[in-house]
């Protein structure tokens, strides 16, 4: 019981955002530009590029928790990419986190020694992420990626007529059959981290095989963007040197 009502406590903290949320990564990105150019010395980890995905329905304040830590470890280049999963396809939001990437890489070309990005996707934004690193090029670009509760092998959602993105992922799209058959893109380091509790991406949709999976017990769908483990999970993820090498071999 102790944990359906935390997780329903997160739930509503991480709800009570989104009527303002719409925006909010075009004045977080400003603010922590401004930061990154007043940072005398910064850790080659924390100047490459961080991009946040949320997931269907929502927007940048999905991320408001990130980013206040990830802000106070020193992460000077945070960015959330602000999607319209309500009216685009999976393809089209794909194209928009490779422009959105590109442009991170673009403004910290100077601080980023890889010139490669990491990617925090939650959700359907993870499905958005496995999209774009279908395209070769776009993968070259990035170092990492955390999945956090993303329905790599479906879930009930998928069964719906609507919006175009779930279409996308029914049962004998074409779409999903390459996101099932196709190996991940090797020279990225993949985490995937999934909550014990997820009733909306349960576990067994939410495994992804030959890449380490992390499960968070007592932890919701929502969790996943508000408890402290995880999150200080994911500073440590990123806090690791660059991956110049892909740790995982995926065939």
């Amino acid at each position: 019981m102790r944990h359906w009502i935390r997780e329903s406590l997160r739930t509503v903290a991480v709800t009570t955002y989104h009527p303002v949320g719409w925006g909010l990564d075009r004045v977080q990105s400003a603010f922590l530009r401004n930061a990154m150019a007043n940072e005398d010395t910064s850790r080659a980890e924390h100047c490459a590029p961080v991009v946040l995905v949320h997931g269907i329905f929502h927007n940048a304040s999905a991320f408001h928790r990130f980013e206040r830590v990830l802000g106070r470890e020193g992460f000077r280049n945070l960015s959330t990419l602000e999607l319209w999963t309500s009216i685009q396809s999976l393809e089209k939001m794909a194209e928009e986190l490779k422009r959105f990437v590109r442009r991170a890489l673009a403004r910290c070309a100077h601080a980023n020694p890889l010139g490669r990005a990491r990617i925090v996707a939650h959700s359907l934004g993870g499905m958005v992420t496995r999209v774009a690193l279908l395209d070769p090029d776009f993968a070259s670009l990035v170092d990492k990626v955390v999945f956090l509760g993303v329905p790599h092998g479906g879930n009930f959602f998928f069964r719906f007529p609507f919006p175009p993105c779930i279409r996308d992922l029914r049962s004998g799209s074409k779409l999903f059959a390459r996101l099932r058959d196709e190996p991940l893109p090797g020279q990225v380091h993949y985490w995937n981290l999934r909550g014990g509790l997820d009733l909306v991406a349960k576990s067994q949709a939410t495994f992804l095989p030959h890449v380490p999976n992390l499960i968070f017990d007592g932890i919701g769908h929502a969790g996943l963007l508000h408890d402290r483990n995880v999150i200080r999970t994911v500073v440590r993820i990123l806090e690791a040197p660059f991956a110049r090498e892909a740790a995982v071999k995926h065939g």
